[in-house]
């Protein structure tokens, strides 16, 4: 196996994993009866008529924006003099530039080496030929069938056609060689580092999903390399990959519009009335709205739970309302951020709280505060000790899963 050399430049594309997570997203959003479907499928169609970023259908879409025109062709090459004498000069031609390509790439590599391993016969590429004379990009591969995974040697785009998504099109092509041909669902490589982040991006992972046995002794292993395994999804046609999450994202975007009545509607608006108030559900255009989430609703639920236990805890009366400045002075110089179960009542109100770390970091102020300013055998050192274990247990019942939860001090007051 051959040390793996691609430019960070070329890095370019989005893993397969997360188009497929989007895909899902889309799907699972919202159940759509018959009807509801035939006319988001309908709105879609009617938008793509009337877009002109479709294009021809005779270009091939790189994912980055731009497009392949008919100058470019793909083909799988090896050399296979020793069985067909008589093989195409074309090709022979095409691996000596993939070879020249790959040396470019590897100056570190004996040159001898790359070319002996791109023309031997058990070696097979996949390369872009730009104009039917130059290699512009290429993988050169090995299979083992038999132990159900191939070895990926060399890969690189030319100097010259960097950031035109060559790159990220050439594996996606090799994938689909691997699942559609040769019914092959791992590729094996080493990554050179500065390549490592291309290869996660077109779904290589450094955690080998292969059992060693099928491919120990089978590859030579690089200690200055990061081995990396893509497995493969047979039902996916990656080459078409970024073109179907497109097309998601666009219809996704029709049923938007189809279900939300009030979308791109143009209302009058609110006369100035003094200082008269009303429901948002008065004003039009907002009776569809979608409503708050139940998991924000019972998240604001548990907080005035706790807060009402709180409050009504006989601990609780030195944090009711804010400290009288008058009566104790001295917490102007030790309390930087007062804080008091009034103010935390106040903030939920306003839908300060969207997370519960937010609430449970007032929490623990307003309780430090108290620990910091007040001797340790004064009564608000006490009330707070016992309050802060109150508070400790609502929360840790309410939001088990949270990194933070009040915290007891040290001295616990007899």
């Amino acid at each position: 196996m051959d040390r793996v050399k691609h430019e960070e430049k070329e890095n370019v594309g989005v893993n397969c994993e997360e188009k497929q997570g989007h895909a899902r997203a889309v799907c699972e959003a919202s159940e759509f009866n018959d009807e509801t479907m035939e006319r988001i499928v309908l709105r879609a169609e009617l938008t793509a008529k009337m877009s002109d970023e479709l294009g021809s259908l005779n270009f091939l879409s790189n994912g980055s924006g731009g497009r392949y025109d008919d100058t470019l062709s793909y083909h799988v090459i090896s050399n296979r003099c020793q069985l067909d004498p008589n093989q195409c000069e074309l090709k022979l031609i095409w691996l000596l530039q993939l070879s020249n390509m790959f040396s470019a790439h590897l100056p570190a590599m004996n040159t001898e080496y790359i070319t002996r391993v791109v023309f031997d016969e058990r070696h097979r590429s996949l390369i872009i030929v730009k104009n039917r004379r130059e290699v512009i990009a290429g993988a050169c591969f090995r299979l083992f069938p038999k132990r159900g995974f191939s070895e990926l040697a060399f890969f690189a785009v030319s100097h010259d056609e960097q950031l035109k998504g060559y790159g990220k099109r050439l594996m996606a092509l090799l994938q689909d060689y691997h699942t559609s041909e040769c019914h092959i669902y791992h590729i094996l490589t080493y990554a050179d580092k500065t390549a490592t982040r291309f290869f996660k991006k077109q779904g290589f992972s450094a955690n080998i999903k292969l059992d060693k046995e099928r491919y120990d002794g089978y590859i030579r292993h690089y200690k200055y390399a990061i081995f990396m395994d893509c497995q493969l999804d047979p039902s996916i046609v990656y080459s078409l990959l970024n073109e179907n999450g497109e097309t998601l994202k666009k219809l996704y975007k029709c049923a938007v519009e189809e279900l939300n009545v009030d979308h791109n509607r143009l209302y009058e608006g609110i006369n100035e009335d003094g200082d008269t108030r009303f429901p948002l559900s008065k004003i039009a255009g907002l009776e569809h709205s979608p409503q708050i989430p139940a998991a924000a609703k019972q998240h604001d639920v548990e907080i005035k739970r706790i807060l009402d236990k709180m409050k009504n805890h006989k601990s609780a009366w030195p944090f009711l309302k804010p400290v009288d400045a008058d009566r104790m002075p001295q917490n102007d110089k030790t309390v930087e951020y007062p804080m008091d179960l009034q103010m935390i009542n106040e903030r939920l109100d306003r839908g300060y709280y969207v997370h519960e770390r937010l609430f449970i970091a007032d929490l623990r102020r307003m309780l430090n505060n108290c620990f910091k300013s007040n001797p340790t055998n004064s009564t608000y050192y006490e009330a707070g000790y016992e309050l802060c274990a109150v508070a400790r247990r609502l929360v840790k019942r309410a939001f088990p899963k949270s990194d933070i939860f009040p915290e007891l001090p040290s001295f616990k007051p007899h």
